[in-house]
């Protein structure tokens, strides 16, 4: 029997029974207070990842710590505790070069033996970018920040951006040139084959190669499948880890139901992490000037894609994502009324996004768990200040495909991204009530709920369904 990729046992305990009690508010809580020991334990990583070979010291700078400011026991316990870790990152290294091998390369490996090496490199990885069996003790060390911020100052903000600032469609603008698309060997998966794809950023803020995580219908090759492309949220490290929620939410389900689905992988996250850094960490730490060079650049990327998806015949294109990723979403949404016809979205998606990103800088939930809106507020932003960013970080009045295309879930309670600022911007482009699905739920909700029920995705096919059926019209009536 041929082996393949399974749905992992988490997802299948949150969709579970009991992944009820996910769905509470109590779970909320959790999460939100759990937000600094999470990222103090990738912040770990991080720092262990960038500093393998040399001495302790030189892991604490790395850090952000100094080594007063850790109790003599936990400094006593660092030596072998980074000696596990750069074994686990030695061994995180082979497995990735026998993947690199079996998915990239010209090596003779059949298709039982690339599912073990797809398994084995996420395991691998996973134990660096989480390393809990390592230096987990660290995690709960008030001293060791959840960000190491390097925030810009507002005046050589204003200095650099100036011109975007003024006419921002430069910043969103499509591609100038679209960097040819690389595609790897595919590997049996729950519901279809799974490949990845890769290419150039055609950002001019970005120097790097993105990656794309392909899933297909089983026995669909090379068919022209209606396509949708979809952006994880903040921190995501995608197929870094044995779990990434949005292949089994998303991905396998959609396939499963006769589309392509890509899942992309934002700049500085996943492979295309930042040295010293954990995924999305530049993110924040550079924070507001992180924030929109991400949303320009994943744009951009996301434009490619599109591109990519029609040349494989794909005849209608969707665009979405959760969180971070709805919020470039809707940047696509309306940028790309500047784009090219063969770059423009079908349909939009968009997850627990909004507007007014410029108040989210420092009033929401997340910033202000970790530390960042104080970071911002030292380098000197002010609500006014940070105001006056507003065209860069929110998307434009105007949009680049009907309104009747734009489809959304939102969370009520949200303190993230909050709701009424989404509702303002949906409303403000027309979109109809029907499109949009409000739940009585915070931001960590939202994402349970996505994961757990199939309303989203009912909403997603739905819009598909409408754009294919009206570009058939229009193909009838011209012929």
């Amino acid at each position: 029997m041929t082996e393949q990729l399974h749905t992992p046992w988490t997802h299948k305990l949150i969709v579970s029974p009991l992944g009820m009690l996910l769905d509470t508010r109590l779970f909320e809580w959790i999460k939100d207070r759990s937000l600094p020991r999470e990222f103090r334990m990738a912040r770990t990583g991080a720092a262990a990842a960038a500093t393998v070979g040399e001495d302790d010291g030189a892991f604490l700078d790395a850090l952000g710590v100094a080594p007063d400011a850790l109790d003599a026991a936990v400094r006593d316990r660092l030596p072998e505790a980074r000696a596990d870790f750069a074994a686990d990152w030695q061994a995180r290294a082979e497995a990735i070069d026998a993947w690199e091998a079996s998915f990239w390369g010209d090596a003779d490996v059949d298709s039982d033996e690339r599912v073990a090496r797809e398994e084995a490199r996420r395991a691998a990885s996973e134990r660096c970018i989480t390393p809990s069996g390592t230096l987990g003790f660290l995690a709960r060390e008030d001293a060791v920040p959840p960000v190491q911020c390097d925030v810009p100052t507002p005046a050589a903000t204003f200095e650099t951006w100036g011109d975007a600032l003024a006419d921002p469609t430069g910043l969103y603008a499509a591609p100038e040139t679209l960097p040819p698309v690389e595609r790897s060997h595919a590997v049996p998966g729950p519901t279809g084959p799974e490949y990845l794809v890769r290419f150039d950023s055609p950002s001019p803020l970005m120097e790097d190669t993105v990656y794309a995580r392909v899933f297909e219908p089983e026995g669909a090759a090379n068919a022209a499948l209606p396509t949708f492309i979809y952006g994880s949220g903040l921190g995501m490290a995608y197929d870094q880890i044995r779990y990434w929620p949005e292949e089994d939410y998303m991905g396998r389900p959609l396939a499963a139901e006769g589309y392509r689905v890509v899942l992309i992988e934002s700049p500085w996250h996943g492979r295309r992490v930042a040295p010293g850094r954990f995924s999305g960490e530049p993110y924040l730490a550079t924070a507001p000037v992180g924030l929109f060079t991400l949303y320009a650049a994943q744009a951009q990327e996301t434009a490619r894609l599109i591109g990519w998806a029609r040349e494989q015949g794909a005849p209608v294109v969707g665009v979405g994502g959760v969180s971070l990723g709805g919020i470039v979403a809707q940047h696509v949404a309306g940028w790309s009324a500047h784009w090219p016809a063969a770059l423009r979205p079908d349909v939009v998606f968009l997850g627990a996004s909004s507007t007014h990103i410029d108040e989210v800088v420092l009033q929401s939930t997340i910033t202000q768990a970790l530390g960042v809106d104080a970071a911002v507020e030292a380098a000197g932003w002010t609500p006014e200040r940070l105001r006056k960013l507003r065209p860069l970080l929110d998307p434009p009045a105007t949009l680049g495909l009907p309104a009747a295309h734009v489809v959304a879930v939102l969370g009520r309670r949200d303190q993230y991204v909050p709701y009424r600022w989404a509702r303002e911007m949906l409303d403000g482009w027309g979109v109809p009530e029907a499109n949009i699905r409000t739940w009585d739920m915070d931001h960590f909700g939202v994402l349970v709920r996505l994961y757990r029920q199939p309303d989203a995705l009912e909403l997603i096919t739905a819009a598909l369904n409408r754009a294919l059926n009206a570009e058939e019209g229009i193909r009838e009536r011209g012929a």
